[in-house]
C-alpha cells in the first residue's frame, strides 16, 4: 500500500509535504492514506497568513549546547573530556540552529484560528499562502 498513490481529485494548488490542497472551492488537508482530515469552504475563511515562528524546543537545545560548553570550559580538567564536550555542544547547537524557525500557515475561519506547521520549502509556503489569499477573495483583510 505504501507504493500506491490514492486517487485524489485534481488540485489547482497544493503543498505536498503538508498535504494541504485546494479542491473545488475548499481548503482540504489529507492524511498519508488520502483521507480528509480538514475541509474548509472558502466562504468560511476570514484570513490567511504566513507566520514564521520561533521553535522553543530548538532554543532549549541551544541552551543545552551552551551548558556543555560552560562545563567544558569551567569544570573539565582533562583535555579529552573538554574536546568531547565541545564537539557534542557543536553538534547539538547546529541541530538546534536548523530547527530554530518554523513555517506556519495560519487560517482564521469564523473566529477559529487554525495553525498548520509546514515542512515544505519556505518559498513554496509563501506562494501557496499568496495564491490562497487571491482564491479566497482578495477583498478581505488577509494576513
Amino acid at each position: 500500500m505504501s507504493g500506491e498513490k490514492p486517487d485524489l481529485p485534481a488540485a489547482s494548488l497544493d503543498l505536498r509535504q503538508t498535504r494541504l490542497r485546494v479542491e473545488e472551492g475548499e481548503l482540504v488537508r489529507r492524511n498519508e492514506s488520502g483521507g480528509v482530515v480538514m475541509r474548509v469552504p472558502f466562504d468560511d475563511v476570514e484570513s490567511v497568513a504566513y507566520v514564521r515562528e520561533l521553535n522553543t524546543f530548538a532554543v532549549a537545545t541551544i541552551l543545552v549546547a551552551g551548558g556543555l560548553v560552560a562545563i567544558g570550559y569551567y569544570v573539565s580538567e582533562y583535555n579529552v573530556v573538554r574536546v568531547l564536550l565541545y564537539v557534542g555542544a557543536m553538534l547539538i547547537g547546529v541541530f538546534g540552529l536548523f530547527a530554530l524557525r518554523g513555517d506556519v500557515i495560519e487560517v482564521r475561519t469564523r473566529g477559529e484560528s487554525l495553525r498548520i506547521p509546514s515542512p515544505d520549502p519556505t518559498d513554496e509556503v509563501i506562494g501557496f499562502v499568496m495564491s490562497l489569499k487571491q482564491l479566497c477573495g482578495g477583498r478581505r483583510d488577509l494576513g
